[in-house]
């Protein structure tokens, strides 16, 4: 299933860009359900937005995951360090979902 997710990204062009590319970046999807995912993006998108221009980092959520409906998939690109912040603070809006410290 992996290997789909990332032929799929291939053809969007869902690669690291070049200048990322060139400066040592990375991406990283994670799988989530879909109350999750909407708990990243945020109401009107104002999560993923400011975890985008505070971490640089380029953050897409595909429609729904392949072969898995009721998951979404969270791409997120950039430098290491705005890579792993930007995963810190989307497991910190799951954490206030699940009511989990």
């Amino acid at each position: 299933m992996f290997e789909k997710m990332i032929a799929q990204s291939k053809e969007r062009g869902g690669w690291l860009d070049m200048e990322d590319r060139k400066s040592g970046g990375m991406f990283i999807y994670i799988c989530l359900p879909r109350s999750s995912a909407g708990r990243v993006i945020g109401k009107g998108g104002g999560n993923i937005s400011d975890l985008r221009k505070t971490h640089n980092a380029h953050i897409s959520v595909e429609e729904s995951a392949p072969g898995l409906p009721q998951e979404q998939l969270v791409r997120i690109a950039g430098q290491p360090q705005g890579v792993m912040a930007v995963m810190k603070e989307a497991i910190g809006y799951i954490c206030q979902e699940a009511n989990l410290p």
